[in-house]
Protein backbone atom coordinates (compact mmCIF):
# COMPACT_ATOMS: atom_id res chain seq x y z
CA UNK A 1 0.00 0.00 0.00
CA UNK A 2 1.52 3.59 -0.57
CA UNK A 3 -0.36 6.30 1.54
CA UNK A 4 0.07 9.73 1.99
CA UNK A 5 0.68 11.97 4.96
CA UNK A 6 1.19 15.42 6.87
CA UNK A 7 2.45 16.19 9.91
CA UNK A 8 3.36 19.50 11.98
CA UNK A 9 6.20 19.33 14.20
CA UNK A 10 6.95 22.36 16.93
CA UNK A 11 10.32 22.27 15.91
CA UNK A 12 12.57 21.31 12.64
CA UNK A 13 14.09 17.79 12.18
CA UNK A 14 16.07 16.82 9.30
CA UNK A 15 13.59 14.69 6.93
CA UNK A 16 16.36 11.99 6.25
CA UNK A 17 16.44 11.99 10.54
CA UNK A 18 12.67 12.01 11.13
CA UNK A 19 12.38 9.41 8.70
CA UNK A 20 14.73 6.73 10.08
CA UNK A 21 13.27 8.04 13.83
CA UNK A 22 9.85 7.24 12.72
CA UNK A 23 10.68 3.49 11.15
CA UNK A 24 12.34 2.83 14.52
CA UNK A 25 9.24 3.05 16.04
CA UNK A 26 7.14 1.62 13.22
CA UNK A 27 5.96 -1.92 13.46
CA UNK A 28 7.65 -4.09 10.55
CA UNK A 29 4.80 -4.33 7.99
CA UNK A 30 4.64 -0.43 8.25
CA UNK A 31 7.32 2.10 6.21
CA UNK A 32 8.34 5.55 5.63
CA UNK A 33 9.46 5.20 2.51
CA UNK A 34 9.86 8.96 2.01
CA UNK A 35 10.40 12.43 4.12
CA UNK A 36 10.45 15.89 2.78
CA UNK A 37 9.67 19.44 3.85
CA UNK A 38 6.21 21.19 2.86
CA UNK A 39 3.91 23.96 3.25
CA UNK A 40 1.31 24.89 5.92
CA UNK A 41 -1.18 24.22 2.63
CA UNK A 42 -0.17 20.95 1.44
CA UNK A 43 -3.55 18.62 2.22
CA UNK A 44 -3.14 15.13 1.36
CA UNK A 45 -7.04 14.78 1.06
CA UNK A 46 -7.01 17.76 -1.58
CA UNK A 47 -3.68 17.40 -3.75
CA UNK A 48 -4.15 13.68 -4.62
CA UNK A 49 -4.78 13.19 -8.74
CA UNK A 50 -5.78 9.65 -7.75
CA UNK A 51 -7.01 6.82 -5.59
CA UNK A 52 -7.28 3.04 -5.50
CA UNK A 53 -9.53 1.57 -3.54
CA UNK A 54 -10.20 -2.42 -2.74
CA UNK A 55 -12.76 -4.02 -1.76
CA UNK A 56 -12.45 -7.57 -0.86
CA UNK A 57 -15.63 -9.88 -0.52
CA UNK A 58 -16.19 -13.76 -0.73
CA UNK A 59 -18.33 -16.06 -2.99
CA UNK A 60 -18.57 -18.37 0.10
CA UNK A 61 -18.60 -18.57 3.57
CA UNK A 62 -15.40 -18.54 5.13
CA UNK A 63 -13.66 -21.32 6.91
CA UNK A 64 -10.53 -19.21 7.95
CA UNK A 65 -10.94 -16.60 10.66
CA UNK A 66 -7.88 -15.23 9.12
CA UNK A 67 -9.60 -13.28 6.65
CA UNK A 68 -12.14 -11.83 8.83
CA UNK A 69 -11.05 -8.63 9.23
CA UNK A 70 -10.60 -7.77 5.52
CA UNK A 71 -13.56 -8.93 4.05
CA UNK A 72 -16.74 -7.13 3.94
CA UNK A 73 -19.04 -9.64 2.39
CA UNK A 74 -19.89 -13.40 1.89
CA UNK A 75 -22.46 -13.32 -1.42
CA UNK A 76 -23.42 -16.91 -0.80
CA UNK A 77 -25.68 -17.93 -4.00
CA UNK A 78 -27.65 -15.84 -6.50
CA UNK A 79 -31.13 -15.36 -5.89
CA UNK A 80 -32.53 -16.59 -9.62
CA UNK A 81 -31.88 -19.53 -11.26
CA UNK A 82 -28.18 -18.39 -13.04
CA UNK A 83 -24.90 -19.96 -11.68
CA UNK A 84 -22.06 -18.59 -9.44
CA UNK A 85 -20.37 -18.14 -12.85
CA UNK A 86 -22.90 -16.71 -15.26
CA UNK A 87 -23.54 -13.98 -12.09
CA UNK A 88 -19.99 -13.29 -11.14
CA UNK A 89 -19.81 -12.62 -14.93
CA UNK A 90 -22.44 -10.29 -14.94
CA UNK A 91 -20.98 -8.12 -12.20
CA UNK A 92 -17.72 -7.88 -14.45
CA UNK A 93 -20.02 -6.73 -16.82
CA UNK A 94 -21.24 -4.02 -14.45
CA UNK A 95 -18.06 -3.35 -13.52
CA UNK A 96 -17.29 -1.64 -17.12
CA UNK A 97 -20.50 1.01 -16.64
CA UNK A 98 -19.16 2.65 -13.81
CA UNK A 99 -15.75 3.56 -15.86
CA UNK A 100 -15.44 6.90 -17.77
CA UNK A 101 -16.77 10.27 -16.36
CA UNK A 102 -20.46 10.26 -15.12
CA UNK A 103 -22.89 12.19 -12.67
CA UNK A 104 -22.70 9.77 -9.35
CA UNK A 105 -25.20 11.78 -7.76
CA UNK A 106 -26.94 8.25 -7.09
CA UNK A 107 -23.99 6.49 -6.16
CA UNK A 108 -23.08 8.86 -3.01
CA UNK A 109 -24.27 11.17 -0.25
CA UNK A 110 -24.61 14.62 -0.91
CA UNK A 111 -23.82 16.84 1.23
CA UNK A 112 -23.62 20.83 1.42
CA UNK A 113 -20.38 21.07 0.63
CA UNK A 114 -20.38 18.94 -3.15
CA UNK A 115 -20.31 21.36 -5.55
CA UNK A 116 -20.65 18.74 -8.31
CA UNK A 117 -21.00 15.08 -8.38
CA UNK A 118 -19.55 14.04 -11.76
CA UNK A 119 -16.46 11.76 -11.28
CA UNK A 120 -14.05 10.26 -13.67
CA UNK A 121 -13.58 6.43 -12.56
CA UNK A 122 -10.46 5.16 -14.30
CA UNK A 123 -10.53 1.69 -13.27
CA UNK A 124 -13.34 -0.92 -12.45
CA UNK A 125 -13.01 -4.10 -12.37
CA UNK A 126 -12.85 -7.81 -10.15
CA UNK A 127 -9.63 -9.60 -9.22
CA UNK A 128 -8.72 -12.71 -7.56
CA UNK A 129 -6.95 -12.17 -4.17
CA UNK A 130 -3.80 -14.16 -4.35
CA UNK A 131 -2.35 -13.29 -1.22
CA UNK A 132 -2.42 -16.36 0.24
CA UNK A 133 -2.90 -20.24 -0.52
CA UNK A 134 -5.48 -20.31 1.70
CA UNK A 135 -7.75 -16.98 -0.18
CA UNK A 136 -9.67 -19.35 -2.09
CA UNK A 137 -12.87 -17.78 -3.47
CA UNK A 138 -11.50 -14.40 -1.88
CA UNK A 139 -11.66 -11.36 -4.23
CA UNK A 140 -11.53 -7.57 -4.95
CA UNK A 141 -12.89 -5.03 -6.60
CA UNK A 142 -10.92 -2.45 -7.47
CA UNK A 143 -12.00 0.98 -7.68
CA UNK A 144 -9.63 4.11 -9.25
CA UNK A 145 -11.00 7.62 -9.59
CA UNK A 146 -9.57 11.36 -9.85
CA UNK A 147 -12.00 12.09 -6.89
CA UNK A 148 -14.41 10.03 -4.80
CA UNK A 149 -18.13 11.86 -3.47
CA UNK A 150 -18.94 10.38 0.49
CA UNK A 151 -19.37 6.89 0.43
CA UNK A 152 -19.33 6.47 -3.38
CA UNK A 153 -17.11 3.37 -3.59
CA UNK A 154 -19.82 1.76 -1.02
CA UNK A 155 -22.74 2.48 -2.88
CA UNK A 156 -20.79 1.34 -6.51
CA UNK A 157 -20.06 -1.80 -4.60
CA UNK A 158 -23.58 -2.49 -3.12
CA UNK A 159 -25.15 -2.28 -6.12
CA UNK A 160 -22.64 -4.67 -7.89
CA UNK A 161 -23.72 -7.17 -5.44
CA UNK A 162 -26.76 -6.57 -5.96
CA UNK A 163 -26.34 -7.24 -9.75
CA UNK A 164 -24.56 -10.68 -8.53
CA UNK A 165 -27.67 -11.48 -6.56
CA UNK A 166 -29.76 -11.09 -9.41
CA UNK A 167 -31.79 -8.10 -7.97
CA UNK A 168 -30.35 -5.55 -10.32
CA UNK A 169 -29.82 -5.52 -13.95
CA UNK A 170 -27.46 -3.53 -16.57
CA UNK A 171 -29.74 -1.39 -17.44
CA UNK A 172 -30.50 -0.26 -13.75
CA UNK A 173 -26.88 0.29 -13.37
CA UNK A 174 -26.64 2.50 -16.25
CA UNK A 175 -29.96 4.37 -16.09
CA UNK A 176 -28.75 5.57 -12.23
CA UNK A 177 -25.55 6.84 -14.25
CA UNK A 178 -28.13 8.76 -16.93
CA UNK A 179 -30.16 10.51 -14.20
CA UNK A 180 -31.31 11.45 -10.84
CA UNK A 181 -33.46 8.43 -9.72
CA UNK A 182 -35.74 9.43 -6.28
CA UNK A 183 -34.95 5.35 -4.91
CA UNK A 184 -31.51 4.11 -3.79
CA UNK A 185 -30.64 1.43 -6.35
CA UNK A 186 -29.27 -0.42 -3.62
CA UNK A 187 -27.52 -0.02 -0.04
CA UNK A 188 -23.95 1.17 0.67
CA UNK A 189 -21.92 -2.20 1.46
CA UNK A 190 -20.24 -2.32 4.87
CA UNK A 191 -17.47 -0.33 5.45
CA UNK A 192 -15.49 -4.08 6.77
CA UNK A 193 -13.92 -4.85 3.44
CA UNK A 194 -12.47 -1.42 2.02
CA UNK A 195 -9.36 -0.21 1.94
CA UNK A 196 -7.39 2.39 0.34
CA UNK A 197 -4.42 1.31 -1.45
CA UNK A 198 -2.44 3.92 -2.82
CA UNK A 199 -3.17 7.71 -2.98
CA UNK A 200 -0.99 9.60 -6.06
CA UNK A 201 0.02 12.82 -5.58
CA UNK A 202 0.47 15.45 -8.70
Amino acid sequence: MSQLARIALEYEIPAKRLQMAMNAQLPDDIQLMHCEPCSQQFNPHTISSEKEYHYYFSLSQLTNPVFNDIIGCELGHPLDKFSHQERFEKMTEACRLFVGTHDFQNYCNKDKKTVSTVRTVTKCDIHSANFSPLAENIYYIKICSNGFLRYMVRFIVGALFEVFKGRVELEDISNYLNSYQSKRLSLKAKSKGLHLISITAK
